[in-house]
Parts: structure tokens; C-alpha cells; sequence
């Protein structure tokens, strides 16, 4: 993990599915906070390729859902499976999750 991903990871690492549900309002403003800095961030254009070139729309389908149902916790989660296996860097995952985020984090 580069140290943009790292410092990217850490707004937001604590916070997973199985946290108290109290948590879940601090994780909804740990995205908000990703979203900011994520936006600041330069893209990278180049990517490894490998068989699960496509995986990382599992991960963004199920932060969706969770987004819909406003459980912030399941989308850090997942966000942060994601990052874990892909650079959220990339410009091909970068839009997608911006665009996301920006949808249902507003207000």
C-alpha cells in the first residue's frame, strides 16, 4: 500500500461491520472526509492488471447498498476491502467512487 492509499486507509480504518452501531454517524463523516481528500489526490492512470481486473465492482455494489440503506459502517468496510486490493487512485476507481460517494453523502 503506497503512502497516499495509507493516508487515505486511516480516515476511516476503524470502522467496520461489526462496530457499534453508535459509530455509525462518525463513519458517515470519516467517508465525507475521504471524499475531500480523495478529490485532492492525483490520478494515477496506469494500473496492474491481473484476472480480477473487475473485482473491485463487487466491492462498490456492496458500499452502494450500504450507502442506500445509510449503514456508513458496511461501506467503510468495504471501502476499505477495496483499497486493500486496488489503489483507490486509479482514475478507473477514483470517478466511481466519487461519483458515489458524492450521490448519497449529500445533506
Amino acid at each position: 500500500m503506497d503512502t497516499v492509499t495509507k493516508e487515505l486507509f486511516d480516515i476511516f480504518g476503524k470502522y467496520h461491520f461489526d462496530s457499534k452501531a453508535a459509530l455509525n454517524m462518525e463513519a458517515k463523516e470519516a467517508l465525507c472526509l475521504f471524499l475531500k481528500k480523495l478529490k485532492k489526490t492525483k490520478s494515477r492512470k496506469s494500473y496492474q492488471g491481473s484476472s480480477e481486473y473487475m473485482f473491485y465492482l463487487h466491492y462498490l455494489m456492496i458500499m452502494r447498498r450500504g450507502l442506500i440503506e445509510k449503514n456508513y459502517l458496511i461501506v467503510c468496510n468495504e471501502l476499505g476491502s477495496l483499497i486493500y486490493r486496488f489503489s483507490p487512485t486509479e482514475t478507473r476507481i477514483k470517478l466511481i467512487i466519487i461519483e458515489l460517494l458524492e450521490d448519497y453523502l449529500k445533506g
